[in-house]
């Protein structure tokens, strides 16, 4: 009954039920007496059935579908009158109140029994939301049939699911225009310059890839305060994953989520990416000052200043953010 689907999802990872067996197989133990246009045939035993996408209320002869499936819906009925008549039957949305399948008609037959022969009918269903369903008379020519027992029969069966796109899970690199921001004054750029960045979301993290470069530092100032990194608008950072970055000189007080390199006239540093908050991140430069000893600080304008000549900087992270 069922399909098994296998995912390996280029990178993140996703829940997904696949494969469950869904149906239902319905009869009727006791004749429907002066069955009439509008009246459900009322299946009243379930035979067989497996998973939960698929309900009957046997006192109503109603099916329910759970939503995002493909169904197949098979019936067999059996008429008995007093004599020819003719009458017809539809499976029915009653959710959207409209047929669902073309009109099946008989005539049971003129003789001792005046049992009908047994139609089969079906149709497919693929509901967007939670749906009832029935198989209904539509039409009565002749007068008031019954519904013969014990050879009236129906197949609610799940052919396919929707399944969520993979597209849902790794979005492609979207560029964004980089900037500085600073906890006091932000910089201003240089003049002439060179700035490239881009992102993709996979699973609740955002990944980056930054870079800012200049020759000549003409038109640019240092801002006050350490330099924050702003992340691409629409996104928030979770910020209950990870240490804060608070404290100058250890790294105790931010978690890295990113590594990079700055370079800035015969200086340099390495680069560790820390989170100020929920839209900003900032810089901590590794840096061996004149007299041999390193010295861990935020990029700020009293450390690599963005106002200096020849200045690049460049990182990568991976971020975690909040999604729904």
């Amino acid at each position: 009954m069922g399909k098994k689907f296998l995912f390996n999802p280029i990178e993140g990872t996703f829940d997904i039920v696949a494969g469950e067996d869904d149906y239902l197989q319905a009869s009727k133990e006791n004749d429907q007496i002066n069955f009439n246009t509008g009246d459900e045939v009322i299946f009243d035993t379930v035979d067989m059935s497996a998973g939960s996408a698929i309900s009957l209320n046997t006192s109503t002869g109603i099916f329910t579908l759970s939503a995002g499936k493909t169904y197949k819906l098979t019936c067999g009925l059996r008429f008995e009158y007093s004599s020819s008549a003719r009458i017809g039957f539809q499976w029915y949305n009653i959710t959207d109140s409209v047929a669902i399948s073309m009109l099946a008609r008989i005539h049971t037959m003129s003789s001792t029994n005046n049992y009908s022969n047994l139609p089969v009918m079906q149709c497919i269903i693929t509901p967007d939301i939670d749906t009832q369903v029935s198989v209904r008379c539509t039409w009565e020519g002749d007068g008031v049939e019954d519904v013969n027992a014990g050879y009236t029969w129906a197949i609610v069966e799940k052919i396919s699911e929707t399944f969520p796109n993979v597209t849902s899970v790794e979005k492609e690199w979207t560029e964004f225009i980089p900037s500085v921001d600073a906890v006091t004054t932000a910089p201003t750029l240089a003049t002439t310059h060179k700035k490239k960045a881009s992102y993709k979301v996979v699973g609740k993290s955002l990944h980056i890839i930054w870079s800012y470069s200049h020759i000549w530092a003409t038109g640019a100032t240092g801002g006050s305060g350490d330099y924050l990194i702003p992340i691409p608008a629409g996104y928030t950072i979770d910020t209950s994953k990870v240490d804060m970055a608070s404290v100058e000189n250890t790294y105790a007080y931010g978690t890295p989520i990113g590594h990079g390199r700055i370079m800035q006239d015969t200086a340099w540093g390495e680069l560790t990416v820390v989170i100020h908050d929920n839209t900003n991140l900032r810089l901590i430069i590794t840096n061996e000052n004149s007299g041999g000893t390193q010295v861990f600080k935020f990029m700020s304008n009293g450390f690599f200043a963005i106002n200096v000549n020849n200045q690049k900087v460049l990182f990568t992270a991976e971020i975690p953010i909040i999604t729904t």
